[in-house]
């Protein structure tokens, strides 16, 4: 067999009239499932040299832009250079951190704050503490009271990163700092030491909180501060001088706290503050907090939050063997905070030092520390130094919080509270809501397209595209026809997150077009040809590479099912722009995670007659009160359940006829007709006039899907 050549044409000829040659075919039956030929030889993208490493076009993509969406920030920041600027800039920020980054604050109630147990060491005394950062929300802590000192101390707000208050790393910061003559109350975050629990899961529950259009930093933010406000109700702080440092993730809460309450008077950030094109392009996911919805996106990187906190003073320290947060990314993070800091004319209110360790905070960063807040905060003229340091049993250490409100739990009620509040968007309305969540720009161009062969067979012609909707994103494509295809013929466009492949192999492209249609099967981006590879830290579950892909969507304010939309979207304008086509009817068939993006297609577009949601979520609204939900993060879509859900997107599309086949739950298990329908009630009236365009399918057998589309489509197209 001689391979196929590469050789661009005109898609006119490509698509409608292809000429056989020897030199740019395959022979094949491809007419039953067992009559396939390999799949390499199905394969669009590896006869052309136009994107050498495809498993990575997706996330290269999404790095041109994390590092476009950054340079304009520092061009920005460049031009702060006095207090006024920087007073404009802090405005700017400090609104769009809490409103749009983390999505407000949770609402304060008492702090319902107890001591659960107290021990004695000579030079300090523990007392196990719990308090409420939010109704319900209970939070455990150790407070390390100074013996050898006057009262009422400074004091200092330490939250934990990544493991309990009990670990002793964690105890060492408290043993040293209240050795040294400061308060310290250190704190368990979501899900460690005495949180633990499904519902503080954060690496997986957290995620859904983009779906409120929040963060779940939210909640660790609201730890810190209502610990905070829990110092200031002890005799023993004087709340003038309170300090904040913490290491990971107990760093980006501490630049966050820092950054909102001027009650901190001075802050040290240990291993976590960096610009966030770092984290991205190591592509590494983190838990949600670190990389927040709508930060380069909409202007703001970590080192901006930072200028929050100008003129205070601020040390920021890192581990020279740290595998994430790299050296020379954080010099210059820093380097860029203190330009903020020079235009508040406080240049010795900011410093930053870089140690021989790993990601850590240890004894050398602790002294740095304490020498810092003595400068700041502290009365004390002796040098700051580590005691020796005795160890506490865990179990000393432990609170007895009763852990009833979670990040999960408290999220599914604003998820329920927007459900029952939020007006029901008119359609065009809905249309301009969905167009700004997805981010599409007003006007999509046509791809170019270049055309890399064709698989001639005796029932079907597959014509081998690819289409550029952008310079750098190339999808692949089938055009699949009968081989005397003429006249006008209903155009199905079918997407599924599995890819077109798998489609193939099953024979249900093969049937649409022994129906009598003409097939568009795309690989969107990210999928099928190009599906993402697994990176280096793949080898986690919280860091596979759809969640890497979605959280940096996230973050540059793009988010993957916007661009899997917009490029649906191009393909719809393709077919119109092509007169071999013949302006006939054009039909949507999405399955999967496919089945929403071909309802928001739909929304967007008028051009598409009818559409199929085959084994697709029916609502967010669910994933969001659902822990254990199984749909990857790349069909989250940020602040969506602030003005719509899923049910409302179907509604809009009435009276188009539209077909929901095998609809799944947020665990992606077949929803019964009966659930089906009561979360589809508002769909259902919003198609009063025509009651028969809307089907809802369920309880079929998985055989039966693809006979059973194939004849609505029938009816649709040709009604």
């Amino acid at each position: 067999m001689v391979p196929d050549l590469l050789w661009p044409v005109c898609i006119a000829a490509a698509v409608l009239a292809p000429t056989p040659r020897d030199a740019d075919l395959h022979q094949f039956p491809l007419s039953r499932e067992r009559d396939l030929p390999p799949a390499d030889q199905w394969a669009v993208l590896p006869y052309t040299t136009l994107y050498n490493d495809a498993g990575r076009m997706l996330t290269d993509h999404l790095l041109r832009l994390i590092r476009e969406a950054e340079r304009d920030i520092v061009k920005r920041g460049d031009q702060v250079r006095s207090p006024g600027d920087l007073r404009s800039l802090q405005k700017r920020v400090r609104r769009h951190v809490l409103d749009g980054i983390l999505g407000g604050l949770p609402e304060a109630g008492p702090l319902n704050a107890r001591v659960t147990g107290v021990f004695e060491r000579e030079a300090y005394r523990v007392e196990n503490v719990v308090y409420e950062s939010a109704p319900g929300f209970v939070v455990s802590a150790n407070l390390y009271v100074p013996k050898r000192r006057s009262l009422p101390a400074p004091a200092i707000v330490c939250p934990c990163g990544h493991s309990g208050k009990e670990q002793p790393h964690y105890q060492e910061l408290g043993i040293s700092f209240a050795s040294n003559g400061y308060v310290t109350l250190v704190i368990d975050q979501p899900d460690r030491g005495d949180r633990v629990t499904p519902g503080n899961d954060h690496f997986g529950v957290g995620a859904l909180t983009y779906l409120t259009g929040a963060n779940s930093e939210r909640y660790f933010t609201a730890d810190a501060l209502r610990g905070l406000d829990y110092l200031c109700t002890r005799p023993e702080v004087d709340a003038s001088r309170i300090a904040c440092t913490g290491v990971s993730g107990g760093a980006v809460t501490t630049l966050y706290a820092a950054a909102l309450d001027d009650r901190i008077r001075c802050a040290v950030p240990v291993c976590g503050v960096i610009p966030l094109r770092q984290l991205c392009q190591i592509l590494y996911t983190t838990c949600p907090e670190q990389l927040q919805q709508d930060t380069l996106g909409r202007g703001v990187d970590e080192m901006e939050v930072a200028a929050l906190i100008a003129p205070r003073p601020l040390l920021l320290l890192q581990g020279n063997r740290d595998d994430l947060f790299c050296v020379p990314e954080f010099v210059e993070g820093c380097r860029r905070i203190a330009h903020y800091y020079a235009a508040a004319d406080a240049e010795e209110r900011i410093d930053w030092q870089v140690f021989d360790a790993p990601h850590s905070y240890d004894a050398e960063m602790r002294e740095a520390a304490l020498r810092w807040f003595d400068r700041w905060i502290g009365d004390r003229e002796t040098t700051a130094s580590d005691p020796d340091i005795v160890l506490a049993e865990a179990d000393a250490l432990r609170t007895g919080a009763e852990v009833r409100a979670t990040i999960h739990s408290l999220n599914a009620e604003v998820a329920r509270h927007l459900g029952r509040s939020r007006p029901r968007l008119g359609a065009s309305e809905l249309r301009s809501a969905a167009r700004e969540l997805l981010a599409l720009d007003a006007d999509l161009p046509v791809p170019a397209v270049t055309s890399t062969g064709s698989l001639f067979g005796r029932d079907m012609v597959v014509d081998k595209l690819v289409l550029h909707t952008e310079p750098d994103v190339h999808l692949p494509t089938w055009v699949l026809h009968a081989p005397s295809d003429t006249g006008a013929r209903p155009v199905i466009i079918y997407v599924a997150g599995s890819g077109k492949l798998s489609a193939a192999q099953s024979g249900r492209l093969q049937a649409l077009v022994g129906a009598g249609f003409r097939v568009v099967a795309v690989d969107v981006r990210g999928t099928g040809e190009t599906a993402m590879a697994p990176t280096r830290w793949d080898i986690h579950d919280y860091c596979r590479v759809e969640r890497i892909a979605a959280y940096t969507s996230f973050v540059v304010s793009r988010p993957v099912i916007g661009m899997r939309v917009a490029d649906i979207l191009a393909v719809v304008r393709w077919i119109r722009e092509q007169p071999g086509f013949d302006g006939g009817p054009i039909a949507l068939w999405g399955e999967g995670q496919g089945a929403l993006w071909a309802l928001y297609v739909a929304l967007l577009s008028d051009d598409i007659a009818a559409v199929i949601a085959e084994a697709g979520p029916l609502s967010y609204q669910s994933m969001a009160a659902t822990m254990d939900y199984a749909w990857p993060e790349t069909c989250l879509l940020p602040g969506v359940l602030r003005s719509h859900d899923i049910d409302d997107v179907l509604a809009s599309l009435a009276p188009r006829p539209a077909l929901v086949l095998s609809p799944m739950d947020a665990r992606r298990a077949p929803v019964p007709s009966t659930e089906a329908e009561a979360a589809l009630t508002h769909t259902r009236k919003a198609y009063g006039a025509a009651p028969r365009a809307l089907r809802v399918v369920c309880d079929i057998a998985d055989d039966q899907r693809v006979p059973a589309g194939i004849e609505w489509l029938q009816a649709a197209c040709h009604r």
